[in-house]
């Protein structure tokens, strides 16, 4: 999973004003204002992409979404 979390890293710190060295694994993506909605879609892509699935509209949600870390518990939910 290190391997998708660079890439999550890359992907988030190329579409914003965030250095990676800033970008903690938890740190809040939407609530803080880092992505917006329009990210999410190409965030999706990257996951969907990534694990070979598809996310669900239901599976759109902060929860989910929201951090680093949140992205990568997801994922692995998705393997179990």
């Amino acid at each position: 999973m290190s391997d998708f979390r660079d890439k999550l890293r890359n992907f988030i710190c190329e579409k914003t004003w965030v250095e990676q060295d800033e970008l903690a694994d938890d740190a809040p993506l939407f609530s803080s204002g880092i992505i917006d909605s329009l990210d999410l879609l190409d965030l999706v892509v990257l996951v969907e992409s990534q694990l070979k699935t598809k996310v669900t509209p239901s599976q759109l949600s902060l929860e989910n979404f929201d951090s680093i870390d949140k992205i990568i518990r997801f994922s692995e939910s998705l393997n179990d």
